[in-house]
């Protein structure tokens, strides 16, 4: 979108003689700025010939809907498949992305901090967005070749284990080290994403556990 910004200066007098003058009451939308909008739309439908402002609509939507598909394209997700109380599910979540976000929600979890107090583990994960165990397995399978799965993380709670693929690979750590790991990144407010990411890779350096696959069994 093209935005071109008016600066138009009055007298604050005029302005606010203006605003009492419209008479609004309690309607919030009833402001100078919006009867000046209004007044503008009145004289370009009036002044701009028709076939001009049907082109210009054109272009304003193509440029929305371009921008919209450009947002698509440029989104990340983490990929989850959480097992608790004997029950499997499978998510996409575009605001945990990488192992350090996703174990440092369980750390809430488990340590029963989170507001919201959720009562499984799948919730307590915002924004998630469900998918089948078919799409889970595709994309799991596929993680190399999908750049739009930044990692995959299986929490298994019943065992006690989560094991997590990304750009460094394969590995298998047990909830209580990752948990571990996640509250020593968070420890300081003052560390950067890079330098939590460093603490949390530190802590579980050595701690890996015998890999289980990442696809569930049917």
């Amino acid at each position: 979108m093209r935005a071109t910004e008016i600066v138009l200066s009055f007298d604050k007098r005029e302005i606010e003689a203006l605003q009492n003058a419209l008479d609004c009451f309690s309607d919030e939308s009833c402001t100078v700025e919006q009867k000046l909008r209004e007044a503008f739309d009145a004289l370009y439908t009036e002044l701009v010939p028709p076939e001009m402002q049907s082109a210009i609509e054109m272009e304003i939507l193509k440029e929305t809907i371009a921008r919209q598909e450009q947002i698509e394209a440029d989104k990340r997700f983490g990929l989850f498949h959480i097992r608790e109380n004997h029950e499997d599910r499978y998510y996409l979540n575009e605001f945990i992305q990488q192992p350090l976000a996703g174990a440092y929600r369980y750390r809430l979890y488990s340590q029963n901090e989170l507001s919201s107090e959720p009562k499984r583990f799948a919730d307590a994960l915002l924004g998630s967005v469900p998918i089948t165990v078919i799409d889970y397995e595709n994309l799991a399978e596929r993680f190399e070749d999908e750049p739009k799965i930044l990692s995959v993380m299986d929490f298994d709670l019943d065992d006690g284990t989560v094991s997590v693929t990304d750009a460094d690979g394969s590995r298998a750590y047990s909830l209580q080290n990752v948990s571990a790991a996640a509250y020593q990144a968070h420890r300081s407010r003052q560390l950067t994403a890079e330098k939590k990411a460093e603490v949390f890779a530190d802590y579980l350096d050595g701690k890996e556990i015998e890999q289980t696959s990442l696809v569930p069994e049917m």
